[in-house]
């Protein structure tokens, strides 16, 4: 093993941002050819160091080549892009036949995500399993989101002098609940942007609906014994189609080469699908309120490139512990 070509693959992989299983793969295929090079070059009489360099300089600057490799090795098949659509088919069948007001069809739909997403990190970590992931996580949030609107609503009833509308044990657990659901979201969302940040962009992504929607029935009445005259004739069919649309978003992300391709249609796709979708909650909304909503959603749903730096691939941590990583993968068989 070349220490110096391990760092020029470390430098690699902080660029590199292919799911695990593949990136062992290219790392490893990269430093077979670049030691190659080098003992090519060291049989015509130059230094290792020499060698070393003019070996790692004809391949080119990591960033470069990680673009490159990206391009190559980055695109998923169309069953790919069909299992990474599918959990917005599902939702978009729940609200468009009003699935979604029987527990057992969500508990269907939640079981599945959570199945979908287990098997897809026992595979590596493919692209398709991060919508599923997101959808997956939707349960642990939106009771996190209805523990914390019921609890906030008995706090505003005690300063009113109201009595609770639950025991204290109840809205104790409540309230404990809500750092729990927290937890769970942000443990999960932090081990993907380690990953790569725009994958947990996109696990996010049904994340703004989904609250909104959620606290528009919380607030309006209950989450969970939901009041149906305030939902609209069409609001079903509206989300119906809004899911169906952002369906396209998961296919791009799996099919399309270019990184900034899919940021830019993260970028374009979203702000008008949380305005509608906020607009058909129940509830009253202005257009103020709706665009405020909007520029909100889609900075959380952007939150993940800002840590990136802080626990992502261009942190320290991630570069302290890459060189065990690059050593491992070019030493495996």
């Amino acid at each position: 093993m070349v220490p110096d070509l391990v760092r020029y693959l470390e430098d690699l992989s902080v660029h590199l941002r292919l799911n695990p299983l593949k990136e062992r793969q290219v790392i490893r295929e990269m430093y077979t050819h670049l030691e190659d090079r080098v003992t090519e070059l060291e049989g015509d009489g130059l230094t290792q160091q020499e060698a070393v360099r003019v070996a790692t300089k004809g391949f080119g600057p990591p960033k470069v080549v990680a673009e490159e490799l990206y391009g190559a090795h980055g695109v998923g098949t169309w069953i790919d892009a069909l299992l990474a659509a599918s959990p917005y088919f599902g939702v978009f069948l729940l609200f468009g036949l009003h699935l979604w007001t029987s527990l057992l069809w969500l508990g269907v739909f939640m079981t599945a995500s959570v199945a979908m997403t287990l098997i897809g990190w026992w595979k590596g970590k493919p692209v398709w399993m991060y919508p599923w992931a997101g959808f997956a996580l939707v349960l642990p949030m939106a009771s996190g989101v209805i523990a914390g609107s019921s609890v906030w609503e008995a706090g505003l009833g005690f300063v009113r002098g109201q009595s609770p509308s639950a025991p204290t044990w109840v809205l104790l657990g409540l309230l404990a609940y809500v750092p729990l659901s927290l937890w769970m979201v942000i443990s999960v969302a932090v081990k993907v942007i380690r990953l790569d940040w725009i994958f947990a962009s996109l696990m996010l992504l049904p994340f703004p609906i989904v609250v909104r929607w959620v606290l528009s029935l919380q607030f309006e009445g209950s989450a969970i014994v939901y009041n149906k005259p305030l939902i609209g004739p069409g609001a079903d069919l509206t989300i119906a189609t809004i899911f169906l649309a952002l369906a396209l978003l998961p296919v791009l992300f799996v099919r399309v080469r270019q990184r900034r391709l899919k940021i830019v249609g993260l970028a374009v796709a979203a702000p008008p699908a949380f305005m509608v979708a906020a607009y058909s909650a129940p509830g009253y909304a202005e257009i103020p309120g709706l665009v405020l909503f909007a520029v909100l959603a889609v900075l959380f749903l952007f939150t993940p490139a800002l840590l990136d730096r802080t626990v992502g691939r261009g942190s320290p941590r991630f570069r302290s512990s890459l060189g065990r990583w690059t050593e491992q993968a070019v030493s495996e068989p």
